[in-house]
């Protein structure tokens, strides 16, 4: 049988996999010709012996790429499965908590006290190591344990040697078994640490620290590690490419071998085996229809010409084949003689009830137990409840892997497809409806505990209305006004990262921007949001656009139409186009007075804008004028939001700034700010906006007030940085400001990195995917690696070869030069396991291109011959 030798592959792989630094088995074909049941059975041979094994579902390891970072739940599910068997990751352990602490603040508000009982702090004194820890006490019992330490090093900041100091210390007052460890190699292992700014540089390194670990714990057991990779086009982006899963395969380690299926060959590696999973033969499909007792010649010769030896194909004419035989005696009519007639003959062997299953289950993109028993009993299909284990272990079912503790099943791709076209409208209509109202309950369930889970389910509730519904429908007016009305809470909110993706996902779908009232409120509410994350291009393309869909639709006098203009006019002002800021001010608030009268909250939010434009013209008089007029609507009506009034409190505050009534100005942001933090998060862009404010303000206070100055900046940049991005309006003004001070307190070496960081950010922000952004790239990261600031140079570096890579192809001198330059960097590092490859491959492409002669090929021998030697002298023969 071929998936004999497949294994034989494998296993000649295993026997050798210490000859090769690194180990690499792809198997690839097409659609249903078996990865899957391939990747699975190849597997379950090999987990019984090897402790370290892994299985990863590339279609079902993250819901939406849109909402969820695929880098965390992929190493999460990989570390809960080695968990399982005590394998050692103590610096990604230590690493991971470190950025789940930092990314989900909420996590420091969880008390001792609140451990449920377990005494924590002693399982972790007298734990030897990390993982012992992990595997007593879940992340909510083990937070409060290294709270102390932990939130000291994000309180202190991230980088710095401060940071390794300050855990070094605490593990040395907790645990003697883990301060042992820290001090023989721990601090060293995660030396990356100090160059991490922000906790999302820490997510960037964990697969860095995953490798390392796993690589130090199969050298110490003495073992290999196998890990498997189903789905693996599933990572991939628009590109084709998932550069951090790259990075984690082509980490040197003798001791691990990596197995991955995907529909093409993998090519970005030279050391990568490509093997092709290769039709079944005629012999091979008839032992297979013989174990099944299949015999009748004619019918096996039907079957085996359908399937052209695809396996999936092949397993569902077995079924066509036992389904009939439980009725009667199968014919050969029964049968598909041809591939595209396969699954249609399935259909025609199941029961009405059991296909009537199928096809409700056909529009689900996942369910788990209790949404499969509820669908059956809401569309009368109670029969099927019992039978949940044969339904999970049928050739049409997939298991997903999205948390080890998370059971959820989908169809076959191929089934999917098929039965999703091939059922009655009216039922696609009543089970979208009802799993719309499912997701629809789920998310208000969570919206308060997971934003990240809470954006999916509103993902879900917004698929299962659009795909199935007419939007001219009642129901489906009700729903997408609440899913609107969800995605503008959240906008509220400041969440604008979350919803910009669910806002384009919505306006991807034809049935959703054929409506032309849905479209212009989702153009709206996107353009607003990616006016606050600094995006004014599209900002301001989407919100013309909004406009001119409420002039089409004869809604131009609307309440919605003022909100379009009050935006259009924030942007306008930001883009110095005055003249239109004020006429879009002036419609806003001409509509807003006529249709809610001149008392409104949402009148002072017009006043409130031209009060801003008035300003900017020196005005000072008028957008005072203004002001107190919003203000005072605001502070007498009853419908005020808070995020209203702390808006025009801003206002007001740099009014008085303008006639240097600087006390009046703190005192007015000290409130905004409480107001937003309190109806918000220190996230929101309005509190950031504070922060800066704030240390404008104490900056022109006075020499007593510049340390308050410099920590209302920091805070503000951190902050910015971020949550709305290092190219960012706001984050690019608060580094001149920064750079600014510190050069009037006569800190010139400070002054100097702040105008570096803000000269870098300005040449990322915007910028498209050509050589010479990437020669910019590569020079930047040049002069950054010169400055030994490693850690800033790397994705620089990085990002150039990427770009190379898609734009200059792999055998081009320009993406030779930037493996050289990245390697160099690892070198400098002492990261020698990731170095040697990469000057391997710029030797290549350079020997290829340019010859043996050439000085650059000259270069990189030299490189690779000098990282050779001291790769032998930190590891002499013995």
């Amino acid at each position: 049988m071929v998936e004999i030798t497949y294994q034989a592959q494998l296993q000649k792989k295993l026997a050798c996999i210490e000859n090769q630094g690194q180990n690499i088995l792809c198997y690839y074909g097409r659609s249903g010709i078996g990865k899957t049941e391939l990747s699975k059975s190849l597997f379950k041979l090999l987990k019984p012996n090897y402790p370290a094994c892994l299985w990863l579902d590339g279609e079902g390891i993250f819901d939406f790429e849109s909402v969820r970072k695929p880098v965390e739940p992929v190493l999460m599910q990989m570390r809960s499965q080695l968990s399982k068997n005590r394998v050692n990751l103590r610096s990604f352990d230590l690493a991971y908590l470190i950025y789940r602490a930092a990314a989900n603040p909420l996590i420091a508000t969880i008390s001792l006290e609140a451990a449920k009982g377990k005494n924590a702090a002693e399982k972790l004194k007298n734990a030897l190591d990390l993982t012992d820890a992990f595997v007593q006490m879940n992340f909510g019992d083990l937070a409060p344990v290294l709270l102390e330490g932990v939130f000291e090093v994000v309180k202190n900041g991230l980088p710095g040697g401060k940071a390794i100091a300050t855990l070094g210390w605490f593990l040395m007052q907790h645990s003697e078994g883990l301060y042992k460890w820290w001090i023989e190699r721990g601090n060293e292992d995660l030396r990356e640490l100090n160059d991490c700014i922000s906790p999302y540089d820490i997510l960037e390194k964990l697969p860095l620290f995953f490798a390392r670990d796993l690589q130090n714990y199969l050298r110490s057991a003495g073992e290999a590690g196998v890990i498997f990779i189903d789905g693996y086009d599933k990572f991939l982006d628009a590109s084709g490419r998932c550069n951090w899963l790259e990075k984690l395969i082509s980490y040197k380690n003798s001791k691990l071998l990596w197995v991955i299926f995907s529909q093409q060959k993998l090519n970005f590696i030279d050391t990568v085996e490509n093997v092709p999973i290769v039709p079944l033969t005629t012999a091979e499909c008839q032992i297979i229809l013989s174990e099944k007792g299949i015999n009748d010649p004619e019918i096996c010769q039907t079957i085996i010409q359908a399937s052209q030896g695809v396996r999936f194909h092949l397993n569902l004419s077995i079924q066509t084949w036992l389904d009939i035989s439980k009725k009667r005696q199968p014919q050969v009519e029964d049968f598909a003689r041809n591939l595209s007639e396969v699954l249609r003959k399935q259909d025609a062997a199941w029961e009405p009830d059991e296909l009537r299953m199928w096809q409700v289950l056909s529009n689900c993109r996942t369910w788990n137990q209790e949404i499969f028993n509820e669908l059956m009993v809401q569309f009368k299909l109670e029969k099927w409840q019992n039978q949940f284990a044969k339904i999970i272990a049928s050739e049409y079912v997939e298991e997903v892997n999205v948390k080890v503790d998370v059971n959820l099943w989908r169809l076959h791709p191929l089934m999917y497809q098929h039965l999703q076209l091939n059922q009655p409208e009216d039922l696609r209509l009543l089970v979208n409806s009802w799993l719309g109202n499912y997701y629809q309950l789920e998310y208000q369930k969570i919206k308060t505990q997971s934003l990240e889970l809470a954006a999916t389910a509103l993902i879900e509730t917004i698929y299962h209305t659009l795909d199935y519904y007419t939007l001219e429908s009642e129901q489906s007016e009700i729903r997408i006004n609440w899913c609107l009305q969800e995605i503008t809470a959240l906008q509220q909110q400041g969440k604008h990262r979350i919803i910009v993706p669910i806002l384009e996902y919505v306006l991807e779908n034809p049935s959703f921007t054929n409506n032309g009232k849905w479209a212009a409120l989702t153009g709206t509410l996107l353009g607003k949001s990616l006016k606050v994350m600094g995006d004014n291009d599209r900002a301001l393309k989407t919100l013309e656009t909004a406009r001119s869909q409420w002039q089409t639709l004869d809604l131009s006098e609307s309440l919605e139409a003022a909100t379009v203009e009050l935006e259009l006019a924030g942007l306008y002002h930001r883009m110095n186009r005055t003249f239109d800021a004020d006429k879009a001010s002036d419609r806003a608030l001409s509509i807003r007075t006529k249709l809610l009268g001149k008392n409104s909250p949402e009148v002072a939010e017009a006043l409130n804008s031209q009060a801003e434009i008035a300003a900017s013209q020196g005005y000072y008089r008028q957008a005072v004028n203004y002001c107190d007029r919003a203000l005072k609507i605001l502070q007498s009506h009853p419908d005020t939001q808070p995020l209203q009034l702390a808006q025009v409190k801003f206002t007001a505050a740099w009014l008085n700034v303008y006639n240097n009534n600087l006390d009046a100005a703190e005192r007015l942001l000290q409130e905004a700010l409480e107001m937003v933090v309190s109806a918000a998060s220190e996230e929101h862009p309005l509190a950031i906006s504070c922060q800066a404010s704030l240390g404008d303000i104490y900056q022109q206070m006075g020499s007593h007030q510049y340390q308050k100055a410099f920590d209302r900046y920091s805070i503000a940049l951190d902050a910015s940085e971020e949550y709305l991005g290092i190219s960012h309006w706001q984050t690019l003004n608060l580094l001149k400001a920064l750079a600014s001070f510190c050069r009037k307190l006569g800190e010139y070496e400070k002054a100097e990195e702040f105008t570096t960081r803000h000269n870098d950010n300005v040449g990322i922000g915007d910028w498209e995917e050509t050589a010479e952004f990437a020669m910019k790239l590569n020079n930047i990261a040049f002069s950054l690696w010169q400055k030994g600031e490693y850690g800033k140079a790397e994705p620089m570096f990085n990002q150039a070869l990427q770009i190379r890579l898609k734009v200059q192809r792999e055998e081009h001198p320009d993406t030779a030069s930037s493996l050289n330059n990245l390697a160099a960097l690892y070198k400098s590092q002492g990261r020698y396991d990731e170095a040697e490859p990469m000057f391997n491959q710029a030797l290549q492409i350079r020997i290829k291109v340019l010859g043996e002669e050439h000085p650059h090929t000259k270069i990189t021998i030299a490189n690779l011959n000098d990282l050779r030697q001291k790769m032998s002298e930190e590891n002499p023969p013995i």
